[in-house]
């Protein structure tokens, strides 16, 4: 997989149960589990407890935690954006905050599939 990291943040609370999960900024050097349709900055690739080092992938293709059973995923052609324990799910919905495109398909909840981070609204 290619990702671009950010190095220098430590994880804001316990997210050693977030790994390919969508992250936030917390503080200017903390980052924080996604909340449902909040932006994120990329996907945390380690499982930090608080206080500890998180590598966040920015960009590229990583591997992430979906929730195919919130509605199928298809390869290619779904959206997706974070839930509320910072998993992509699938969207369709133009206000949505995108966290990236599926590049595989999942029907199941807690599904890891490679997905091509985008961090901006669906439409406009």
């Amino acid at each position: 997989m290619v990702s671009g990291q950010l190095a220098g943040l430590t994880a804001a609370s316990d997210l050693s149960s977030y790994q390919y999960c969508n992250v936030k900024m917390a503080s200017a050097t903390t980052v924080d589990m996604c909340g449902a349709n909040e932006r994120g900055i990329g996907v945390l690739l380690n499982k930090p407890e608080s206080g500890e080092a998180a590598d966040v992938a920015l960009y590229g293709i990583v591997m992430m935690v979906v929730d195919g059973n919130a509605g199928a995923i298809t390869a290619g052609t779904s959206y997706l954006h974070s839930d509320a324990a910072g998993k992509g799910v699938a969207t369709t919905t133009d206000t949505h905050v995108l966290c990236g495109l599926a590049l595989a398909g999942s029907s199941a909840a807690g599904d890891i599939i490679p997905v091509l981070l985008i961090t901006s609204p669906l439409a406009g």
